[in-house]
């Protein structure tokens, strides 16, 4: 009966002042809000001052209605990517939102920085560290920018454009380009020599590190831009004004029929120009002969 007594002038006066003034005050007879919720003492508050939104171990089978638009719930395990913590619903997606889940949260381990939440729950690792590398697929990245596993996929309707940049003049090389197999069979480089300065192509046995030669060897120098010389090369044998041709093979060159040249040709012939014009070389299966186009006519070279 005690108990009775004290519930129903709470209940009435909860009553009336939404009577009055349209506003409930609990541990307030002056509500500022339709809903004004004060505590026992702002200065040092109660365990239990506070407001409990329904907590579900799930969310609902059915979704809400359009009138139940911005309930409140509070999720009280992690379900796949959805954490746990408070959620609203927003009937225009048909979606639980989640309450400032922030997509890049701090890690420690194994290289301090943030990692993006929603790929990491999904099994994808991004991270951005405090030193300024970026991992994509791998959480411990060891270049500005490491990848690992996946692939790069530039599209651009004009120009797609890779820059790489070496801000100290004596590097060497400026800049290197690396392709190496999983098993190590093999490996192979691209890079830019800036001492001299020239396009090298490198391969090396993955399972002999003495095994390293140059195959080619493209010069950017001054007078000798676009010298060229191919063959197996010692790395770094070549020094600035080695080459003297255009370009310079360090073995035999093949020749094969001309794919331009259909028709048959002969010796001081006009006909059947080549589409290259003067200087053009070619092959020809049926006299098993070379000939020069020398701008007017053809000239037999093993006469």
């Amino acid at each position: 009966m005690n108990r009775y007594k004290f519930i129903l002038p709470f209940v009435a006066s909860m009553f009336l002042c939404a009577i009055g003034s349209a506003q409930v005050g609990i541990g307030t007879t002056a509500p500022s809000a339709i809903l004004d919720v004060s505590a026992s003492n702002r200065a040092t508050p109660a365990y239990h001052d506070g407001i409990l939104i329904p907590r579900v171990d799930a969310f609902p089978v059915v979704n809400p209605t359009a009138t139940q638009d911005s309930m409140l719930i509070y999720l009280t395990t992690d379900i796949g990517t959805d954490e746990k913590g408070f959620y609203y619903w927003n009937f225009a997606s048909l979606k639980w939102i989640p309450f400032n889940k922030l997509e890049w949260k701090d890690t420690a381990s194994p290289t301090p920085g943030i990692v993006a939440n929603q790929a990491n729950l999904l099994g994808n690792q991004v991270v951005v560290t405090d030193n300024g590398r970026i991992g994509i697929g791998t959480d411990n990245p060891t270049q500005a920018l490491h990848i690992d596993d996946g692939d790069i996929y530039m599209n651009n309707q004009s120009s797609p454009t890779i820059e790489m940049q070496s801000t100290s003049g004596g590097a060497t090389p400026a800049g290197t380009i690396l392709i190496e197999e999983q098993d190590a069979n093999w490996n192979g480089q691209l890079r830019f020599n800036a001492n001299p300065n020239a396009w090298e192509f490198l391969a090396k046995s993955g399972s002999n590190s003495t095994d390293n030669h140059m195959l080619m060897y493209i010069d950017a120098e001054n007078g000798n831009k676009g010298f060229v010389r191919i063959g197996k090369m010692d790395v770094d044998s070549i020094v600035d004004g080695d080459l003297k041709e255009t370009l310079e093979v360090l073995g035999g060159i093949k020749i094969e029929q001309s794919k331009s040249v259909t028709g048959t040709i002969s010796h001081d012939s006009s006909l059947n120009p080549p589409a290259g014009g003067a200087g053009t070389m070619v092959f020809q299966d049926g006299d098993s002969s070379f000939y020069g186009w020398n701008g007017t006519v053809w000239k037999k070279l093993d006469n």
